[in-house]
């Protein structure tokens, strides 16, 4: 099985109207697990922000499954 740890931030701009607003930040801390050329996990932990939610943090595990067909 191959592995592979990362670190990643991700952030959203939006165009609202006039202006480009920033909407959202993502960092997420984890490693890339490929099974087979098919199936691959991602467990990882991330806190994250969104202005949508007046900008409080949420913190937490998550566990993402790719599917390739």
């Amino acid at each position: 099985h191959e592995i592979k740890p990362y670190v990643a931030n991700e952030i959203k701009i939006i165009k609202d109207d006039e202006f480009t607003l920033f909407d959202a930040n993502k960092f997420r801390l984890g490693a890339r697990y490929k099974i087979n050329d098919s199936i691959r996990i991602d467990p990882h932990l991330f806190i994250d922000n969104k202005r949508k939610d007046d900008w409080r943090f949420s913190p937490g595990p998550a566990l993402r499954v790719d599917l390739t067909f």
